[in-house]
Protein backbone atom coordinates (compact mmCIF):
# COMPACT_ATOMS: atom_id res chain seq x y z
CA UNK A 1 0.00 0.00 0.00
CA UNK A 2 1.68 3.36 -1.41
CA UNK A 3 1.40 5.72 1.47
CA UNK A 4 1.24 9.62 -0.02
CA UNK A 5 1.92 12.65 2.48
CA UNK A 6 1.18 16.02 2.19
CA UNK A 7 1.30 19.25 4.68
CA UNK A 8 -1.12 21.55 6.44
CA UNK A 9 -2.09 22.52 9.82
CA UNK A 10 -1.34 20.42 13.55
CA UNK A 11 -3.83 17.79 12.26
CA UNK A 12 -3.46 13.76 10.64
CA UNK A 13 -6.55 13.22 8.49
CA UNK A 14 -7.48 9.90 6.49
CA UNK A 15 -8.13 9.98 2.75
CA UNK A 16 -8.61 6.66 2.47
CA UNK A 17 -5.73 4.84 2.44
CA UNK A 18 -3.67 7.91 2.67
CA UNK A 19 -2.27 10.34 5.08
CA UNK A 20 -2.55 14.13 5.01
CA UNK A 21 -0.54 16.09 7.35
CA UNK A 22 -1.64 19.49 8.27
CA UNK A 23 0.14 22.54 9.84
CA UNK A 24 -1.46 25.83 11.50
CA UNK A 25 0.35 27.97 10.01
CA UNK A 26 1.17 26.65 6.50
CA UNK A 27 -0.85 28.52 3.72
CA UNK A 28 -0.81 25.73 1.39
CA UNK A 29 -0.59 21.79 0.53
CA UNK A 30 3.08 20.45 -0.26
CA UNK A 31 2.96 16.90 -1.75
CA UNK A 32 5.50 14.27 -2.33
CA UNK A 33 2.58 12.42 -4.07
CA UNK A 34 -0.16 14.05 -5.90
CA UNK A 35 -3.11 13.24 -3.72
CA UNK A 36 -7.00 13.79 -5.45
CA UNK A 37 -8.80 15.87 -2.44
CA UNK A 38 -11.62 16.43 -4.94
CA UNK A 39 -13.93 14.33 -2.95
CA UNK A 40 -14.12 16.10 0.32
CA UNK A 41 -16.23 13.64 1.87
CA UNK A 42 -13.10 11.47 1.98
CA UNK A 43 -10.95 13.31 4.81
CA UNK A 44 -11.62 11.75 7.81
CA UNK A 45 -9.56 12.96 11.31
CA UNK A 46 -7.61 10.12 12.64
CA UNK A 47 -5.43 12.09 14.91
CA UNK A 48 -3.64 14.91 16.12
CA UNK A 49 -0.24 16.60 17.55
CA UNK A 50 -1.62 18.82 20.27
CA UNK A 51 1.47 20.43 21.06
CA UNK A 52 1.40 24.05 20.66
CA UNK A 53 1.97 27.72 22.40
CA UNK A 54 1.63 27.73 26.14
CA UNK A 55 -0.64 30.91 27.22
CA UNK A 56 -1.16 30.15 30.51
CA UNK A 57 -0.68 28.23 33.38
CA UNK A 58 -1.20 27.86 37.13
CA UNK A 59 1.10 25.64 40.43
CA UNK A 60 0.10 24.02 43.45
CA UNK A 61 2.18 21.71 45.29
CA UNK A 62 4.83 19.38 43.62
CA UNK A 63 2.57 20.12 40.17
CA UNK A 64 1.90 23.06 37.65
CA UNK A 65 -0.48 22.92 34.58
CA UNK A 66 0.24 24.61 31.72
CA UNK A 67 -1.34 24.80 28.63
CA UNK A 68 0.38 23.41 25.37
CA UNK A 69 -1.67 23.94 22.54
CA UNK A 70 -4.43 22.00 22.48
CA UNK A 71 -3.06 20.15 25.86
CA UNK A 72 -3.50 20.49 29.39
CA UNK A 73 -0.65 19.03 30.52
CA UNK A 74 0.13 18.05 34.34
CA UNK A 75 3.94 18.21 35.07
CA UNK A 76 5.65 17.28 38.11
CA UNK A 77 7.98 19.76 39.20
CA UNK A 78 9.23 18.11 42.81
CA UNK A 79 12.42 18.38 40.82
CA UNK A 80 12.05 22.15 39.49
CA UNK A 81 15.76 21.50 37.71
CA UNK A 82 13.54 18.77 35.71
CA UNK A 83 10.19 19.03 34.94
CA UNK A 84 7.92 16.01 33.84
CA UNK A 85 4.96 15.35 31.90
CA UNK A 86 2.65 13.61 34.67
CA UNK A 87 -0.45 13.35 33.02
CA UNK A 88 -2.55 14.97 30.11
CA UNK A 89 -5.85 15.69 28.15
CA UNK A 90 -6.47 16.63 24.82
CA UNK A 91 -8.86 19.31 24.08
CA UNK A 92 -11.04 20.34 21.01
CA UNK A 93 -8.86 23.53 20.89
CA UNK A 94 -6.19 26.13 22.09
CA UNK A 95 -5.81 26.41 25.78
CA UNK A 96 -5.98 30.09 26.80
CA UNK A 97 -6.47 30.16 30.36
CA UNK A 98 -5.59 28.17 33.48
CA UNK A 99 -7.16 28.83 36.60
CA UNK A 100 -6.58 25.97 39.27
CA UNK A 101 -9.59 26.10 42.51
CA UNK A 102 -9.66 22.85 44.36
CA UNK A 103 -9.10 19.60 42.70
CA UNK A 104 -10.63 21.48 39.28
CA UNK A 105 -8.64 23.07 36.66
CA UNK A 106 -11.32 25.54 34.70
CA UNK A 107 -9.73 26.77 31.08
CA UNK A 108 -11.14 28.85 27.89
CA UNK A 109 -11.42 28.21 25.45
CA UNK A 110 -15.10 27.30 25.35
CA UNK A 111 -15.53 27.29 29.37
CA UNK A 112 -14.19 23.90 30.26
CA UNK A 113 -13.75 22.03 34.25
CA UNK A 114 -11.27 19.62 34.01
CA UNK A 115 -10.74 17.00 37.10
CA UNK A 116 -6.90 17.01 38.29
CA UNK A 117 -7.62 14.96 41.58
CA UNK A 118 -5.48 12.02 39.88
CA UNK A 119 -2.57 14.50 38.08
CA UNK A 120 -1.42 11.22 36.12
CA UNK A 121 -5.26 11.29 34.56
CA UNK A 122 -6.83 14.46 34.04
CA UNK A 123 -10.56 13.89 33.38
CA UNK A 124 -13.28 16.63 31.30
CA UNK A 125 -15.75 16.92 33.32
CA UNK A 126 -17.93 19.51 31.45
CA UNK A 127 -18.03 22.23 28.81
CA UNK A 128 -20.16 24.83 29.15
CA UNK A 129 -21.22 27.68 26.25
CA UNK A 130 -21.88 30.98 27.51
CA UNK A 131 -25.43 32.04 27.56
CA UNK A 132 -24.18 35.14 24.89
CA UNK A 133 -23.10 32.59 22.09
CA UNK A 134 -19.46 34.16 22.48
CA UNK A 135 -16.31 32.57 23.06
CA UNK A 136 -14.90 33.25 26.96
CA UNK A 137 -12.02 35.69 26.91
CA UNK A 138 -8.91 34.86 28.69
CA UNK A 139 -10.88 36.64 31.67
CA UNK A 140 -11.57 33.77 34.29
CA UNK A 141 -11.78 33.91 38.45
CA UNK A 142 -12.98 30.60 40.37
CA UNK A 143 -13.64 31.95 44.34
CA UNK A 144 -15.48 28.74 46.51
CA UNK A 145 -18.25 27.79 44.52
CA UNK A 146 -18.70 30.43 41.95
CA UNK A 147 -16.47 30.84 38.50
CA UNK A 148 -16.70 34.65 36.85
CA UNK A 149 -16.29 34.72 33.60
CA UNK A 150 -16.06 37.36 30.71
CA UNK A 151 -16.56 36.90 27.20
CA UNK A 152 -15.41 39.13 23.92
CA UNK A 153 -19.23 41.17 24.20
CA UNK A 154 -18.51 42.54 27.57
CA UNK A 155 -20.38 40.37 29.53
CA UNK A 156 -19.16 39.10 32.70
CA UNK A 157 -21.10 35.95 34.14
CA UNK A 158 -21.28 34.21 37.47
CA UNK A 159 -21.76 30.67 37.24
CA UNK A 160 -22.28 28.40 39.49
CA UNK A 161 -19.62 25.34 39.65
CA UNK A 162 -20.33 23.74 42.80
CA UNK A 163 -21.57 20.60 40.76
CA UNK A 164 -18.60 20.42 38.20
CA UNK A 165 -20.68 18.63 35.95
CA UNK A 166 -23.66 21.00 35.49
CA UNK A 167 -22.29 24.46 35.72
CA UNK A 168 -25.18 26.70 35.69
CA UNK A 169 -25.33 30.67 35.13
CA UNK A 170 -26.56 32.58 38.16
CA UNK A 171 -26.21 36.34 37.20
CA UNK A 172 -24.71 38.56 34.68
CA UNK A 173 -22.64 41.92 34.51
CA UNK A 174 -22.35 43.82 31.08
CA UNK A 175 -20.57 46.92 29.47
CA UNK A 176 -20.90 47.74 25.70
CA UNK A 177 -17.06 46.58 25.02
CA UNK A 178 -15.57 44.07 22.46
CA UNK A 179 -14.61 42.09 25.51
CA UNK A 180 -13.25 41.96 28.93
CA UNK A 181 -9.87 41.90 30.03
CA UNK A 182 -9.59 40.94 33.37
CA UNK A 183 -11.18 40.14 36.18
CA UNK A 184 -10.45 40.12 40.25
CA UNK A 185 -12.81 39.45 43.60
CA UNK A 186 -12.26 40.76 46.67
CA UNK A 187 -14.99 39.69 49.37
CA UNK A 188 -18.84 40.49 48.05
CA UNK A 189 -16.67 42.78 45.22
CA UNK A 190 -15.80 42.08 41.72
CA UNK A 191 -13.17 44.18 39.97
CA UNK A 192 -13.15 43.86 35.71
CA UNK A 193 -11.05 45.90 32.90
CA UNK A 194 -13.32 45.94 29.89
CA UNK A 195 -11.63 47.00 26.77
CA UNK A 196 -13.03 50.79 25.78
CA UNK A 197 -13.42 51.24 29.31
CA UNK A 198 -11.77 54.29 30.88
CA UNK A 199 -11.18 52.59 34.25
CA UNK A 200 -12.25 49.99 36.76
CA UNK A 201 -15.43 48.96 37.12
CA UNK A 202 -16.62 47.66 40.34
CA UNK A 203 -19.68 45.70 41.04
CA UNK A 204 -21.56 43.87 44.04
CA UNK A 205 -22.08 40.27 43.37
CA UNK A 206 -23.36 39.98 47.45
CA UNK A 207 -26.24 38.10 45.99
CA UNK A 208 -25.01 36.23 42.78
CA UNK A 209 -28.16 36.10 40.98
CA UNK A 210 -28.97 39.67 41.17
CA UNK A 211 -24.94 41.66 40.85
CA UNK A 212 -25.56 45.13 40.63
CA UNK A 213 -22.81 48.25 39.38
CA UNK A 214 -20.92 49.97 41.71
CA UNK A 215 -19.29 52.47 39.93
CA UNK A 216 -15.90 53.33 38.19
CA UNK A 217 -12.89 54.60 39.97
CA UNK A 218 -9.19 55.08 38.51
CA UNK A 219 -8.17 56.26 34.86
CA UNK A 220 -5.81 53.24 33.46
CA UNK A 221 -7.19 51.76 30.59
CA UNK A 222 -7.61 48.11 30.73
CA UNK A 223 -4.51 45.65 32.17
CA UNK A 224 -4.69 42.46 34.45
CA UNK A 225 -6.31 42.97 37.73
CA UNK A 226 -5.12 40.46 41.09
CA UNK A 227 -5.64 41.56 44.28
CA UNK A 228 -3.90 40.83 47.57
CA UNK A 229 -4.62 41.83 51.12
CA UNK A 230 -5.77 45.12 51.15
CA UNK A 231 -4.49 46.00 47.78
CA UNK A 232 -5.55 45.93 44.06
CA UNK A 233 -3.21 45.73 41.67
CA UNK A 234 -3.40 46.78 38.25
CA UNK A 235 -0.79 45.90 35.36
CA UNK A 236 -1.60 49.25 32.56
CA UNK A 237 0.47 48.79 30.09
CA UNK A 238 4.01 49.85 31.36
CA UNK A 239 2.74 51.13 35.17
CA UNK A 240 1.98 49.13 38.10
CA UNK A 241 -0.92 50.79 39.95
CA UNK A 242 -1.84 50.09 43.12
CA UNK A 243 -4.95 51.06 45.00
CA UNK A 244 -6.23 50.42 48.68
CA UNK A 245 -9.26 48.45 48.59
CA UNK A 246 -9.84 48.02 52.77
CA UNK A 247 -12.93 49.12 51.78
CA UNK A 248 -13.78 47.20 48.56
CA UNK A 249 -16.33 49.51 47.44
CA UNK A 250 -14.27 52.36 47.81
CA UNK A 251 -10.89 52.14 46.34
CA UNK A 252 -8.51 54.54 46.90
CA UNK A 253 -5.56 55.32 43.99
CA UNK A 254 -2.03 54.87 46.42
CA UNK A 255 0.66 54.90 43.94
CA UNK A 256 2.44 53.85 40.31
CA UNK A 257 5.37 52.96 38.73
CA UNK A 258 6.74 52.96 36.02
CA UNK A 259 8.77 49.54 34.33
CA UNK A 260 9.36 51.21 31.00
CA UNK A 261 13.10 50.78 31.27
CA UNK A 262 12.87 47.06 31.45
CA UNK A 263 10.88 47.37 27.91
CA UNK A 264 6.90 46.06 27.34
CA UNK A 265 4.18 46.43 29.09
CA UNK A 266 2.99 43.96 32.14
CA UNK A 267 1.35 40.74 31.25
CA UNK A 268 0.89 39.31 34.64
CA UNK A 269 1.02 40.14 38.74
CA UNK A 270 1.27 37.65 41.07
CA UNK A 271 1.82 38.82 44.86
CA UNK A 272 3.27 37.36 47.89
CA UNK A 273 3.72 38.92 51.11
CA UNK A 274 4.94 42.32 50.48
CA UNK A 275 6.68 41.54 46.82
CA UNK A 276 5.14 41.90 43.34
CA UNK A 277 6.01 39.26 40.57
CA UNK A 278 5.71 40.47 37.57
CA UNK A 279 6.23 39.10 34.12
CA UNK A 280 6.74 41.90 31.08
CA UNK A 281 6.27 41.61 27.12
CA UNK A 282 9.98 42.33 27.11
CA UNK A 283 10.50 38.21 28.40
CA UNK A 284 11.08 39.36 31.38
CA UNK A 285 10.02 38.59 35.55
CA UNK A 286 10.74 41.29 37.60
CA UNK A 287 10.53 41.37 41.45
CA UNK A 288 8.71 44.72 42.85
CA UNK A 289 8.54 45.86 46.82
CA UNK A 290 5.53 46.94 47.69
CA UNK A 291 6.11 47.16 51.65
CA UNK A 292 6.47 50.71 51.50
CA UNK A 293 3.31 52.50 49.72
CA UNK A 294 5.42 55.84 49.50
CA UNK A 295 8.20 53.65 47.78
CA UNK A 296 7.70 51.10 45.62
CA UNK A 297 10.64 49.88 43.69
CA UNK A 298 12.28 46.92 41.48
CA UNK A 299 14.22 45.27 43.26
CA UNK A 300 15.59 42.98 40.80
CA UNK A 301 14.42 41.28 37.39
CA UNK A 302 15.92 38.42 35.05
CA UNK A 303 15.75 38.03 31.27
CA UNK A 304 14.55 34.71 30.03
CA UNK A 305 18.06 33.24 29.17
CA UNK A 306 15.92 30.07 26.95
CA UNK A 307 14.22 31.82 25.11
CA UNK A 308 15.30 32.79 21.23
CA UNK A 309 14.45 36.86 20.69
CA UNK A 310 11.30 37.97 19.62
CA UNK A 311 9.32 36.30 22.53
CA UNK A 312 7.12 37.35 25.04
CA UNK A 313 6.10 36.21 28.39
CA UNK A 314 2.70 35.54 29.46
CA UNK A 315 0.94 34.07 33.10
CA UNK A 316 2.79 33.33 35.93
CA UNK A 317 2.22 31.80 39.45
CA UNK A 318 4.05 31.55 42.09
CA UNK A 319 4.29 28.27 44.23
CA UNK A 320 7.07 29.95 46.86
CA UNK A 321 10.13 29.77 47.00
CA UNK A 322 10.13 29.10 43.13
CA UNK A 323 7.87 30.96 40.25
CA UNK A 324 6.65 29.50 36.90
CA UNK A 325 6.07 31.89 34.17
CA UNK A 326 4.33 30.61 30.66
CA UNK A 327 6.31 31.70 27.14
CA UNK A 328 5.01 31.56 24.05
CA UNK A 329 7.18 27.81 23.60
CA UNK A 330 7.02 26.65 26.99
CA UNK A 331 7.35 26.70 31.28
CA UNK A 332 10.12 28.94 32.71
CA UNK A 333 10.91 28.55 36.17
CA UNK A 334 12.82 30.58 38.63
CA UNK A 335 14.15 30.09 42.01
CA UNK A 336 12.40 33.59 43.72
CA UNK A 337 13.37 32.64 47.21
CA UNK A 338 15.84 35.74 47.74
CA UNK A 339 13.52 38.51 45.18
CA UNK A 340 17.43 40.34 45.27
CA UNK A 341 18.87 37.04 43.63
CA UNK A 342 16.35 35.31 41.56
CA UNK A 343 17.78 32.76 39.30
CA UNK A 344 16.59 30.82 36.22
CA UNK A 345 16.55 27.18 37.57
CA UNK A 346 15.11 25.17 34.13
CA UNK A 347 12.87 25.46 31.02
CA UNK A 348 10.25 22.85 30.29
CA UNK A 349 9.37 23.35 25.88
CA UNK A 350 6.15 23.22 24.61
CA UNK A 351 5.22 23.54 21.05
CA UNK A 352 5.69 26.87 19.33
CA UNK A 353 4.53 27.86 16.23
CA UNK A 354 4.87 25.83 13.14
CA UNK A 355 6.58 27.88 10.31
CA UNK A 356 7.69 24.95 8.15
CA UNK A 357 7.81 21.41 8.04
CA UNK A 358 9.01 18.25 6.02
CA UNK A 359 8.56 14.60 5.99
CA UNK A 360 10.23 11.48 5.37
CA UNK A 361 9.18 7.98 4.38
CA UNK A 362 9.71 6.13 7.29
CA UNK A 363 6.78 8.14 8.85
CA UNK A 364 8.76 11.27 10.35
CA UNK A 365 7.68 14.47 10.39
CA UNK A 366 10.33 17.59 10.97
CA UNK A 367 8.72 21.12 12.50
CA UNK A 368 10.11 23.52 11.93
CA UNK A 369 8.79 25.75 15.39
CA UNK A 370 10.37 29.40 15.26
CA UNK A 371 11.68 29.89 18.45
CA UNK A 372 10.31 26.52 20.04
CA UNK A 373 13.29 24.93 17.74
CA UNK A 374 13.36 22.05 16.12
CA UNK A 375 10.99 19.04 16.50
CA UNK A 376 10.33 15.40 15.10
CA UNK A 377 7.54 13.79 15.12
CA UNK A 378 7.32 9.46 14.67
CA UNK A 379 3.13 9.70 12.84
CA UNK A 380 3.76 5.72 12.20
CA UNK A 381 0.74 5.19 13.99
CA UNK A 382 -1.61 8.51 12.78
CA UNK A 383 -3.84 7.75 15.56
CA UNK A 384 -1.38 8.83 18.53
CA UNK A 385 1.88 10.56 17.24
CA UNK A 386 4.44 11.09 19.46
CA UNK A 387 7.37 13.13 20.01
CA UNK A 388 10.87 11.44 19.02
CA UNK A 389 13.13 14.19 18.83
CA UNK A 390 14.15 17.72 19.98
CA UNK A 391 16.54 20.64 19.49
CA UNK A 392 16.20 24.31 21.22
CA UNK A 393 18.93 26.74 19.23
CA UNK A 394 19.13 30.25 20.59
CA UNK A 395 17.64 31.26 17.20
CA UNK A 396 14.48 31.04 15.48
CA UNK A 397 14.07 28.25 13.31
CA UNK A 398 12.02 28.88 10.12
CA UNK A 399 12.95 25.96 7.88
CA UNK A 400 13.95 22.83 7.70
CA UNK A 401 15.11 20.32 4.70
CA UNK A 402 16.40 16.89 5.42
CA UNK A 403 18.93 14.66 2.97
CA UNK A 404 20.53 11.12 2.52
CA UNK A 405 17.10 9.37 3.10
CA UNK A 406 17.48 5.94 3.26
CA UNK A 407 14.17 3.73 4.87
CA UNK A 408 14.68 4.41 8.89
CA UNK A 409 18.24 6.65 8.45
CA UNK A 410 18.44 10.34 8.12
CA UNK A 411 22.28 11.16 7.79
CA UNK A 412 21.53 15.28 7.94
CA UNK A 413 18.89 17.39 8.76
CA UNK A 414 19.29 21.37 7.54
CA UNK A 415 17.50 24.28 9.46
CA UNK A 416 17.29 27.84 8.70
CA UNK A 417 17.46 30.18 11.66
CA UNK A 418 16.72 33.81 11.97
CA UNK A 419 19.93 35.61 13.39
Amino acid sequence: MTRKFGLFGKFLFNIKDNFLLSSLLLAALIFFKPVNISAQNTFTKVGQWGWGPTYNLAANGNYAYIGNGYLLQVLDVSDPANPKIAGELLTSSLVFTVTLSGNYIYTTSPFRIIDVSNPANPILVSTYNLPSGFPPSSAVTVEGNYAYVGDYAGNIYIIDVSNPSNPQTLGQMRFPSDGVISIAVKDTVLYANFIDSPGIDAFDISNPSSPSSIGLFGNNIGGLLTTSGKYLCNGAGIYLVMYDISNPANPNYITELAIDRLGGYVNHISIADTIAYVTLASDRFAAVDIANENNIHIISYLNNPFDAPGLETAGEAVNFPYAYIATDDGMWTVNAANPELMSSVSFFPTGGYVNKMTVDSSYHAYLAELSAGLRILDFSDPAAPKLVGYYLTNEQVIDVAVSGCFQSAISKIYIKVII
